[in-house]
């Protein structure tokens, strides 16, 4: 089952994966849309916000591919949470439900977080988004043909390899986190 990750950072709000969302009587937010007391199928979040007020979140999960991750954390601006089920992404504000995005790649199929930079990174099949903790959002060019192998931060940069299908061969990339320039990587031409 997924858990909230806080990334060892302390956080104004509390979060929950839950599995018997019946057991919550407290207002319900479904999303995208942040409908109110509707159902969809992916993860359902309790949230405690730091003024005391609870409420639960449904997060409809992708359908683009069964290999979409799941994850609940913290932002790393410290006052939103994320959520991603079956590869959808979604940021929320605690404090107001109503307050939400869609995290602008899909499917998301991994993830990590550089507590250096305190900077979360979502991969997709050919690009990688970072977001920072003042909520700067950068998304890489595509780094691959067709799929991302071997992803995680080295050296205080996300590195990996993608596909190039040119060359019939995994090669190296390597995505600066503080802009999201990279160098390496392979992709199709223009």
């Amino acid at each position: 089952m997924t858990e909230f990750v806080s990334h060892g950072r302390t956080t104004s709000f509390l979060a929950e994966v839950v599995s018997n969302e019946d057991d919550y009587n407290v207002p319900s937010y479904c999303y995208p849309g942040a409908e109110t007391n509707a159902w969809v199928p992916g993860i359902a979040v309790r949230v405690t916000s730091a003024s005391g007020a609870e409420w639960l979140g449904r997060f409809m999960q992708g359908e683009e591919s069964p290999n979409g991750v799941d994850l609940c954390c913290i932002h790393p601006d410290g006052q939103r949470l994320v959520v991603v089920a079956r590869g959808s992404g979604y940021v929320v504000a605690p404090e107001n439900p109503s307050r939400w995005e869609e995290v602008p790649i899909r499917p998301i199929l991994g993830h990590c977080f550089d507590d250096s930079s305190n900077t979360l990174v979502l991969f997709d099949y050919t690009r990688a988004i970072g977001v920072n903790r003042n909520g700067a959002t950068w998304k890489t060019r595509s780094l691959s043909w067709d799929g991302l192998v071997d992803v995680g931060i080295k050296d205080g940069a996300l590195a990996g390899k993608g596909w190039d299908a040119a060359l019939s061969k995994w090669v190296d990339f390597v995505v600066r986190l503080d802009d999201g320039s990279s160098s390496g990587g392979a992709s199709p031409p223009d």
